[in-house]
């Protein structure tokens, strides 16, 4: 499968043209024709275009030859090499734009660490989990025992607005107004975010992969101490990771359908369990961690 990467430079002219197109439910796909079938006819390829964000090791990131690669990236081009109807093409935007794309039907999937919420879901529609992720919080390396939301009260976590560790504390915060975890939103990037954690000047909550990744890139002295699940479970799915899909999208119900098909495929066939443990150093896809509703 090629992999082309559109830069966030192009958004303002694809936006325009979606948004243009917003009273029609297959607003940001097009079609095209490649080789012949058996029978000489020209059969329809629908082109998907991914949005998500680039600077996340190790799930989505630029490499030293600038290569857009992380395990997010070759799951989902793993997916796509086993649906030829559809061809992948990669577009970098903030969260918040890349929500936004999924919205209008710009975008008509997203991945990138992504988890599941009851509101995320009445706007969008989710694959099957695509690998195992539980939370830990981040903090100084000095820092005390660390398991429950509550004994994080008071203490600053710098989020991004609409991410699912804003959505999961402001239920919280909602739920416990005597104990409130102090919400700072910030467009700050995980490297950021890590580094005020090593200092000491807040917490971050982090999905255990992307921890890792961080922790082994930077060298980063912090701790990483997993959240009770079943404590963060009353606000989100803490344990699974997703990719998004656009209920924009042309045929969504049956692109999800398809999407799920082939990621079956390629987590039954070991593809999955060999791109996790390149990245990650261990199996954490659901074929070792099965997944149950």
């Amino acid at each position: 499968m090629k992999k082309k990467v559109l830069s966030s430079l192009l958004i303002a002219g694809l936006a325009a043209s979606a948004f243009a197109g917003c009273g029609s439910a297959d607003a940001g796909n097009t079609t095209t024709q490649t080789a012949e079938n058996r029978d000489g006819s020209s059969p329809e390829v629908t082109k998907i275009l991914c949005g998500t964000t680039t600077g996340f090791y190790p799930y989505a990131y630029n490499d030293e030859n600038d290569n857009f690669v992380g395990y997010d990236i070759e799951l989902i081009e793993a997916v796509f090499d086993r649906l030829p109807q559809y061809e992948l093409e990669f577009q970098l935007n903030d969260w918040d734009a890349v929500l936004t794309g999924l919205d209008s039907g710009l975008y008509q999937i997203s991945t990138e660490c992504i988890f599941y919420s009851e509101e995320r879901a009445e706007k969008y529609l989710f694959s099957d989990p695509v690998s195992y992720d539980p939370v830990v919080v981040i903090t100084d390396a000095e820092h005390e025992d660390v398991s429950k939301l509550e004994e994080l009260a008071g203490l600053k976590l710098p989020v991004t607005s609409g991410s699912i560790w804003s959505i999961a504390v402001e239920k919280y915060n909602e739920a416990n107004p005597d104990k409130q975890i102090i919400l700072e939103y910030a467009e700050t990037d995980y490297f950021t975010r890590f580094t005020q954690a090593e200092a000491g000047e807040a917490i971050i909550f982090a999905d255990y992969g992307s921890a890792i990744g961080m922790i082994e890139e930077h060298g980063f002295n912090v701790r990483a101490q997993l959240i009770d699940q079943d404590d963060l479970g009353q606000y989100i799915d803490p344990s699974y990771e997703y990719f998004l899909i656009s209920r924009g999208a042309k045929d969504a119900e049956k692109f999800q359908a398809d999407v799920n098909a082939a990621l079956a495929e390629v987590i039954a066939d070991g593809t999955a369990s060999e791109i996790s443990i390149k990245y990650f150093g261990e199996d954490l896809t659901t074929a070792a961690y099965p997944y149950s509703e």
